[in-house]
């Protein structure tokens, strides 16, 4: 069983950890420009406007949240800086892994 899920605080990984045992992390990577273009791209109000802006939450959010104890349980990470077709391959082939 998969469960994909936004994970923001290793509180997020521990407790199902705990719970359930066995689980993998896969951590999707994308540059932080390209982060920025497609959140600009969806026009969502209150998005950040300019990348300084976009850069200053990311940092913020960093801390707040902790990603390095995070990604610490990372055992797998994808490249989202390209395209969709690359994506998915990458995602069959950590899936292939898993099974």
């Amino acid at each position: 069983k998969i469960v994909l899920s936004t994970m923001r605080r290793s509180e997020d990984f521990d407790i199902p950890q705990k719970e359930f045992g066995n689980i993998k992390m896969i951590l999707v990577e994308v540059d932080e420009k390209i982060r920025f273009n497609r959140v600009h791209a969806r026009g969502r109000t209150g998005d950040p406007k300019t990348f300084e802006e976009f850069k200053k939450q990311c940092d913020r959010d960093a801390q707040i949240y902790d990603f390095d104890k995070l990604f610490a349980h990372t055992d797998f990470k994808i490249d989202n800086n390209g395209t969709r077709d690359h994506l998915f391959k990458q995602i069959d082939d950590v899936m292939n892994k898993m099974v």
